[in-house]
């Protein structure tokens, strides 16, 4: 999902610097909890980008869009779990519905390594491998 993220706030929207994706990325991998959490980041950011509610107030904008995003973020999968969580269970030791799922498992690795290709790639070429040079950040 991340680089569907970058896709729409960086190159669709210009919400966001490349680096300040970066950013995100690199916040929401040394902080606790779920990955997903650099979309409240990527909304905070927007939000102050864009100032909503005006200039004298970019941290309120930030904010109220942080939680949008967070709250539809999360709601959809609050609800699939909700739904789907009792018929998931009936389904163990049922061997034409855990197949599909190992199947999905290796899906989700290849999803994993796409990921981390997609960011190395920015990371160590920022200006999409038409510089010369390799951005380290400074420490």
């Amino acid at each position: 999902m991340l680089p569907y993220v970058y896709q729409g706030a960086v190159e669709h929207y210009h919400w966001l610097t490349p680096q300040q994706m970066i950013d995100s990325l690199a916040l929401g991998e040394t902080t606790p909890g779920p990955l997903i959490m650099v979309n409240t980041f990527v909304g905070f950011v927007a939000g102050w980008g864009q100032a909503w509610f005006g200039a004298d107030s970019p941290f309120l904008a930030g904010s109220v869009a942080a939680i949008v995003v967070t709250y539809f973020t999360y709601l959809p999968s609050f609800l699939f779990i909700l739904a789907g969580g009792p018929l998931v269970e009936t389904t163990h030791g049922n061997l034409k519905f855990t197949a599909p799922l190992t199947g999905v498992t290796a899906a989700v690795v290849g999803v994993i390594v796409n990921l981390a290709a997609f960011f190395a790639y920015h990371v160590f070429w920022p200006q999409g491998g038409t510089g010369s040079s390799i951005y380290f950040p400074p420490c």
